[in-house]
């Protein structure tokens, strides 16, 4: 016999004086109040010890992503948290940019270079984007994401 089994992710953002309070059944069914009943179902029938909670965090960016005849590309560069579902995806549109790169670069670190010049202005955090981080959370720093 098959056990039956269900899951489900929510992400939310969190304030970092919030991350410790654990997650109960009346917060779930607070915020998905408005969803269709069977949602709301589910969720009354999970039990308390079959809800995970992790904390999601952004990892540092590097500030050089190839050396040598080595260049990263994906989550290997530039991870984001998995609830963005964008890891196969951002390696993908590397892959691309890099090929092109080393078709027409003079030497493999200038294709390098212009690869990831190219691709950090996508995948990076923009400076803009920073206020308004902070007025959720001010001790936001995402300068670590910024090209350098």
């Amino acid at each position: 016999m098959l056990a039956r089994q269900c899951s489900w992710r929510r992400t939310a953002l969190k304030l970092e004086s919030e991350l410790e309070q654990p997650l109960g059944h009346e917060q779930l069914l607070t915020a998905y109040q408005g969803f269709h009943p069977i949602v709301t179902e589910l969720l009354s029938k999970t039990p308390r010890q079959s809800i995970h909670e992790a904390k999601l965090t952004d990892l540092t960016g590097l500030k050089t992503w190839h050396r040598a005849a080595v260049a990263l590309m994906g989550d290997a560069a530039h991870a984001t948290t998995p609830n963005l579902g964008q890891g196969a995806c951002q390696a993908i549109e590397d892959a691309r940019v890099l090929a092109h790169y080393l078709s027409r670069a003079a030497t493999v670190e200038q294709a390098f270079t212009q690869y990831q010049t190219t691709r950090q202005a996508k995948v990076c955090i923009p400076a803009a984007l920073t206020p308004l981080f902070r007025s959720i959370d001010p001790s936001v720093d995402n300068s670590a994401y910024l090209p350098h």
